[in-house]
């Protein structure tokens, strides 16, 4: 929601700074936003709802690539670097998303049968603390 409307709904919308218009709106998100992050060639954005809903958006037109929910407040999203040495034409991207006590490296890829891309998730092991 917002100040200007009290739905559960929370859009993200991507804005054209020069022509003052939206270029999309991102919907999946409910109640508000704690983070948003886009990949290092803002092909993708990646976010974090305050309801612990994970999206990662196509910015080139607008539909959601990966849904997931999390159990636990996550305190982290970024993005690695680009992977191009398998397919240039389709890289793949390192997304790490981490909780108070889990750390997830994920790998986005292409995937050539689907022609779409979708998230290889992955866990980090962590020490003990002893």
């Amino acid at each position: 929601g917002s100040i200007f409307q009290k739905t559960p709904e929370a859009p993200v919308i991507l804005w054209d700074f020069e022509a003052k218009q939206p270029l999309a709106v991102l919907k999946g998100i409910t109640v508000g936003v704690k983070r948003l992050a886009f990949s290092p060639d803002e092909k993708f954005l990646g976010c974090i709802g305050d309801n612990n809903t994970f999206i990662i958006w196509d910015t080139n037109d607008g539909s959601a690539i990966h849904t997931h929910v999390f159990e636990h407040p996550v305190l982290l999203l970024s993005w690695g670097e680009i992977q191009t040495d398998i397919n240039p034409k389709h890289p793949s991207y390192i997304v790490v998303t981490a909780s108070a006590s889990a750390v997830n490296i994920n790998t986005l890829e292409y995937d050539i049968s689907s022609m779409q891309y979708y998230l290889n998730e992955g866990s980090c092991q962590l020490p003990n603390t002893g």
